[in-house]
């Protein structure tokens, strides 16, 4: 367990070094944001993976402005546990959020924390998150103000647009 405990600090001490190394990096993100911080700890920092003695399950769902047609609708799940041998925490997650007919996107994350002790009392957590996005969009289903005739009526648009879907890999650290 000797090797291992030094092994584990080597890894996070390379892990810190790259996540410096990539903090100059222009990043483009738009996630869905829960309210709550307990109510998707993953989605907030990695290093709350595990934090607890006990393993957690949340699901989650939310619906922003139901009132209109296109509102947003997500729904997330998550699990992690904490390994005691190891100091560490391990957990995955998947959150699905969606524009009624337009836009969907599904992550899947799963995350690793390492909790180092320091002092006496003194302790760092430290975090890592691997996810998959994936991602589909449907602008066709769009109305727009010029579509929309005296009477009411929807007029289709004569140069639809075209639909697609996108997946990326997404690293993360806390």
């Amino acid at each position: 367990t000797l090797f291992l405990k030094y092994l584990l600090k080597d890894i996070f001490k390379y892990s810190i070094a790259f996540c410096f190394a990539l903090a100059g990096t222009a990043v483009y993100a738009q996630d869905p944001i829960f309210s709550l911080q307990q109510t998707s700890p993953m989605s907030y920092n990695p290093a709350h993976v595990g934090n607890t003695d006990f393993s957690r399950a949340i699901i989650g769902y939310r619906n922003q402005y139901p009132s209109f047609s296109n509102a947003f609708t997500t729904y997330s799940g998550s699990f992690d546990t904490y390994f005691g041998a190891i100091n560490s925490g391990a957990g995955i997650s998947v959150v699905h959020d969606k524009m009624d007919k337009i836009f969907s996107e599904t992550t899947v994350s799963a995350a690793y924390s390492y909790n180092l002790r320091i002092g006496d009392l003194t302790f760092l957590r430290a975090g890592l998150q691997a996810s998959v996005r994936i991602q589909s969009q449907d602008p066709g289903n769009l109305i727009f103000p010029d579509m929309i005739d005296a009477s009411g009526s929807i007029i289709p648009n004569p140069f639809p647009y075209n639909s697609w879907n996108a997946s990326s890999f997404d690293i993360g650290a806390g």
